[in-house]
């Protein structure tokens, strides 16, 4: 996986929101791991996706987990947007 900056051209603008009062926890993870917002959120990201089972960035993203018959699921951006 390659890593360093993100391309403008190889990515897209999220925007997330933040409640205020987290912002102070957020910013000082970013000041003792030496980071910024971004990069820390995208880790975050990572990790949550790699314990859901997902596997990130081969060729096009894996698909969602089959789930076990008569299993239901939450409806959401996984199974929308892969």
């Amino acid at each position: 996986m390659k890593r360093g900056a993100v391309k403008k051209t190889e990515s897209r603008l999220v925007p997330v929101r933040f409640p205020v009062a987290m912002l102070p926890q957020l910013d000082a993870a970013i000041h003792i791991l030496d980071t910024d917002r971004s990069k820390f959120i995208r880790t975050a990201v990572r990790e949550k996706m790699a314990r859901a089972g997902f596997r990130l960035f081969d060729a096009k993203c894996s698909p969602c987990p089959q789930r076990a018959a008569g299993e239901k699921g939450r409806k959401g951006w996984a199974e929308t947007s892969l």
